[in-house]
C-alpha cells in the first residue's frame, strides 16, 4: 500500500505563491484520486522555507480524517546512496552521500499515518522508545542493581567514573567503592515507565533508589542503571535528552553517557549533584555531540549522595525525549522527503475531497502550515450486495402432481444508494 503508487491517476495543480503582508502564503495545491485505487503522491513541488529541519520534522493531516483513510510513503528495500538521494525504508528516512547513506530521521510511533492519524516524519535518527510512551520499556535494558563506577560492566563494558568527588562535601569515603555488597542495604533500585511526570508525550523514565549503609559517611552510592539499543550516528551529529532529579533523604548523583559499542569509549553528557535543598524541580535538557561515526548506546545511572554523613540515600532520576540528529536536513532535503508521502483510501464510500494540510518545523521554528491539498474523490459504482435465497425444489413425475406455493424474501442492498430492481429471468405464471 505504500509503493507502486498508481502515479497516473495523481494530477497536479499548483497555485503560484503570493506575498500577505511580507510572508508566504501556502501553496494550494489539488490531487486526483480514485475510490480504493493504489497511493498517490500528494506533493510534486512542496513548499518547504528555507532553514535547517534537524531536529524538527514535516507533518501531513487530514481533515476530520476516517480510519480507512491512510497517509502513508513510499518505500525502497535497501537505503539509496547516490549524493542527495532520499529515501525510506521501513520506518527509517536516509539521505545518500555519494557512498553509503546516513539516517536523518524516522517515521513518528504515533503519527504514523495509519487509520486515519496524521503522518509526522521526526527529523532525528531511528531510535527506539525515545519518548517512552511504549507500554513496555522496548528498547532499553535494565539493570537494577548497585553501580560502581569504574568497576561495574554496562552492556558489556566497563563503566568509567566521572565523578571528582573532592569537592562534594563531608567528604570521608567519598568514592562510590566504598559500601558494596553486605555493607550496604537496598530498599529500591528500579528501572520503570511513570505518568509522574514527562516532558514529552505522558511517559518518561523513572530510576529509583533507597539504600542504607551500614555506618555513616560521606559515601556516594550509585544504582539502578539502564541502556538503551544500539543507534547509528555520523561524527558531529547532536544528541539531547531532558532530565530531571530529584534528591530525597539526600543529595542526588547521577550520571549519562553514550557508549561507543565498537571499542567501550564513553562520552560523559550528564554528571551532577546537589543538595535536597536545591534538587531540580522540572525537566532540564542535556546535549553533546557525536565524537566519531559508529554505533552507541545511551547509558543512564542514578544515585545518591549521602552529603550530611548520615547513613541513607535515596533519589529518584528521571530521562525523557532522547534524540540523535544531525545537520544534513536543508530545506530541499525536506522537500524531497515530502514528495514520498502519499494518500489512500480504502472506503466503498468515501467523501467526494478531502484536505490535507502539510506541515513544516525547522529545528529551531515554529510549526507553519506550508502547503493545503484537495485530494478529489471519484466515486466508483460499486455492484449491490444480496442477501441469503432460499431454494425449492419441485420434482416431476409421472402422475399427477401438485405443488404448493413457495414464497420468500430476497435482501438487496448498493452501497451507493443506487436503487435496485429485481426479475426472475424466462420466468411465466405458471
Amino acid at each position: 500500500m505504500r509503493s507502486g503508487l498508481a502515479k497516473a491517476l495523481a494530477t497536479v495543480a499548483l497555485v503560484a505563491l503570493a506575498l500577505v503582508n511580507g510572508s508566504v502564503r501556502a501553496a494550494a495545491v489539488t490531487v486526483s484520486y480514485t475510490e480504493q485505487a493504489a497511493a498517490v503522491a500528494l506533493l510534486a513541488s512542496p513548499t518547504v522555507t528555507s532553514g535547517t529541519y534537524d531536529g524538527g520534522y514535516i507533518e501531513f493531516a487530514a481533515t476530520s480524517s476516517t480510519a480507512s483513510e491512510t497517509l502513508g510513503f513510499e518505500t525502497v528495500g535497501t537505503p539509496l546512496t547516490g549524493s542527495g538521494q532520499v529515501s525510506i525504508v521501513g520506518t527509517s528516512v536516509y539521505l545518500g552521500n555519494g557512498s553509503t547513506a546516513d539516517n536523518i530521521g524516522s517515521i513518528d510511533s504515533t503519527l504514523d499515518g495509519e487509520n486515519g492519524a496524521a503522518l509526522r516524519i521526526n527529523f532525528v535518527n531511528t531510535f527506539s522508545n525515545a519518548s517512552f510512551e511504549e507500554p513496555t520499556l522496548t528498547g532499553w535494558t535494565k539493570v537494577e542493581d548497585q553501580i560502581v563506577l569504574g568497576t561495574t560492566s554496562i552492556a558489556g563494558f566497563q563503566s568509567v567514573d566521572p565523578r571528582n568527588y573532592s569537592g562534594m562535601g563531608c567528604a570521608n569515603d567519598g568514592d562510590d567503592d566504598v559500601y558494596t555488597g553486605s555493607a550496604v542495604t537496598w530498599t529500591r533500585k528500579t528501572v520503570s515507565l511513570t505518568t509522574a511526570d514527562a516532558s514529552d508525550g505522558t511517559k518518561s523514565l523513572l530510576l529509583d533508589m533507597y539504600a542504607v549503609a551500614g555506618t555513616s559517611g560521606g559515601w556516594v552510592i550509585h544504582g539502578p542503571a539502564v541502556y538503551s539499543d544500539p543507534f547509528q550516528a555520523t561524527a558531529g551529529d547532536a544528541i539531547s535528552f531532558d532530565w530531571k532529579a530529584i534528591g530525597g533523604g539526600d543529595d542526588y548523583s547521577v550520571v549519562g553517557y553514550i557508549l561507543n559499542t565498537a571499542d567501550g569509549a564513553q562520552t560523559t553528557v550528564l554528571d551532577a549533584y546537589t543538595s535536597r535543598d536545591g534538587a531540580v524541580s522540572s525537566f532540564t535538557s542535556a546535549s553533546a555531540v557525536i565524537p566519531t561515526t559508529g554505533t552507541y548506546r545511551f547509558v543512564f545511572v542514578a544515585g545518591s549522595h549521602n552529603e550530611d554523613c548520615g547513613r541513607q540515600g535515596d533519589a529518584k532520576l528521571y530521562i525523557d525525549n532522547v534524540q540523535v540528529f544531525g545537520s544534513k536536513v536543508s530545506a530541499a532535503v525536506a522537500a524531497n522527503v515530502a514528495k514520498l508521502v502519499t494518500y489512500e483510501n480504502s472506503s466503498d464510500t468515501p467523501s467526494a475531497s478531502q484536505t490535507v494540510s502539510f506541515k513544516t518545523k525547522t529545528g529551531s521554528g515554529s510549526e507553519v502550515t506550508a502547503d493545503t491539498i484537495t485530494v478529489n474523490i471519484a466515486a466508483v459504482d460499486d455492484a449491490p450486495t444480496f442477501g441469503s435465497s432460499v431454494t425449492e425444489t419441485f420434482t416431476n413425475t409421472s402422475a399427477d402432481d401438485t405443488f404448493s406455493s413457495a414464497s420468500g424474501t430476497l435482501s438487496v442492498s448498493d452501497l451507493d444508494g443506487d436503487s435496485v430492481t429485481c426479475s426472475l429471468p424466462n420466468g411465466t405464471s405458471e
